[in-house]
């Protein structure tokens, strides 16, 4: 039995106020001032705060991307100028500079040297056709020096998964406060919380919930169970088809992954048992019980609108799929009808959005990163892609909990890759910056005791 002095312990009570007030006080220099406004010497101070705490702790530094990142609608430096552009150089620049002075770099992974090779290819192929833009440069030396600089170490992943869970949070309280929400079809009031776009502000939200069921980056159990319905509940405000569908997907794997964790045989079957009549008592409250409530209504609409008559295979999976269906369609016929050299090498980044205005008439994106990779960077910069997403996967277990629960952020991102377009979007930012990375499986690792204790 481990026993501790009375001076130990009074010293822990005296550093924990401290603790907490640095906290809080970097909290509200990273979070408050880009999201109420900046102008003229607030730009120039926010800069150096934001500087001064990137370079004394990097996760910090992280966090104040993901507050900005998702705050894009709002968090602004003038018109349609977002503060987007201050946060990210300052933070890499303060990174760097920290491990210059240190003289300690550590090795990088075989999924970032990779990445880097695929963010060459597809920089060259870019400025070849002219569509080389500064927002994907910098994407793409962000994600590269927090994967190489920040998230290789294990305790500091942990805290950047807990502040980008609260960043995720700040977010949706922005929208709640300032009226974060647009009109959708059939005037639906879709959240969007602090971003600009429901689906990407779900995806954001989906990763958040990832990481809360997934994941000890929340210590309290408790906390976890109010986070994780707190998300769950934004999600379904977002009206985002994938959004909903994915959240479910993650809470019957959640619950399949507690369940296989059981050890003995007859606790295992009375547990599957339990989970089995939770999801059918869910179902039915849902679908018949509730289905007269407004939030209700309108989420089972977003699932059935323009199914209600007879429709052929491709009309069912377009009206489905929100017209997403003729897009992926047209994007193939594009990929198709182009040239040998375009087919292999690609024509530079968004070129996939004038390709498809041959077809459809207007410029419109994929929704799908991979189609948007093969448009975009040929049949070769699929393959470096496809490679970065199996370097990423951790085979390692034959545990089917441990391997589903490991790997439960890759799983989210394929699903929202399969569903939104632009890769280097700054959502994909945590899908290269830390899935795959050893300290991240590390982590993993951890979590399987852990959840097997609860």
């Amino acid at each position: 039995m481990v026993t501790y002095s009375h001076s130990r312990y009074q010293k822990a009570v005296l550093r924990l106020p401290k603790h907490c007030f640095g906290t809080i006080v970097k909290f509200l220099c990273l979070s408050v001032p880009p999201i109420y406004g900046l102008s003229g010497v607030g730009i120039l101070v926010y800069g150096i705060i934001v500087g001064a705490l990137s370079f004394l702790d990097p996760a910090w530094g992280v966090f104040s991307i993901f507050v900005v990142c998702e705050n894009y609608g709002i968090a602004l430096l003038g018109p349609e100028v977002s503060v987007v552009r201050l946060v990210v150089p300052v933070v890499v620049l303060a990174i760097v500079a920290r491990y210059l002075l240190r003289r300690r770099f550590p090795r990088p992974d075989q999924v970032w040297i990779l990445t880097a090779v695929f963010y060459v290819y597809a920089c060259v192929v870019s400025l070849i056709f002219g569509h080389l833009n500064v927002r994907m440069v910098a994407f793409m030396l962000s994600s590269l020096i927090i994967r190489a600089l920040v998230t290789h170490d294990s305790v500091v992943l942990k805290r950047v998964l807990s502040l980008y869970v609260l960043a995720t949070l700040i977010s949706a309280g922005v929208g709640l406060v300032k009226g974060g929400y647009i009109v959708g079809g059939r005037s639906l009031y879709r959240f969007i919380g602090g971003f600009t776009d429901p689906n990407v502000f779900a995806k954001y939200l989906l990763i958040a919930l990832t990481v809360v069921l997934f994941s000890r980056a929340i210590g309290s159990r408790l906390l976890r169970r109010v986070l994780a319905g707190t998300l769950i509940v934004l999600t379904i405000f977002t009206y985002s088809k994938m959004g909903m569908l994915v959240a479910g997907v993650l809470i019957l794997a959640y619950l399949v992954t507690r369940v296989c964790s059981l050890k003995s045989g007859r606790t295992y079957r009375s547990g599957l048992v339990t989970v089995g009549l939770l999801i059918a008592l869910s179902v039915t409250l849902v679908f018949l019980t509730l289905r007269s409530i407004p939030l209700v209504g309108n989420v089972v609409e977003r699932f059935t609108v323009g199914l209600s008559h007879p429709l052929n295979a491709d009309q069912f999976l377009d009206a489905l799929t929100t017209k997403r269906w003729s897009l992926w369609n047209a994007s193939v016929d594009a990929f198709v009808n182009s040239d040998l050299a375009s087919q292999v090498f690609g024509t530079g980044y968004n070129a996939s959005r004038e390709a498809l205005q041959l077809i459809v008439g207007e410029l419109k994106s994929t929704h799908s990163v991979f189609l948007q990779v093969l448009l975009d960077f040929g049949l070769l910069g699929c393959i470096l892609f496809i490679f970065i997403l199996l370097l990423s996967l951790d085979w390692r277990t034959a545990h089917f909990a441990t391997f589903i629960r490991t790997n439960s952020l890759w799983f989210t991102y394929v699903a929202t890759f399969a569903a939104l377009a632009w890769i280097f979007d700054w959502s994909n930012l945590p899908f290269f910056a830390w899935v795959g990375t050893q300290s991240f499986r590390e982590i993993s690792n951890l979590e399987q005791g852990c959840h097997d204790g609860d």
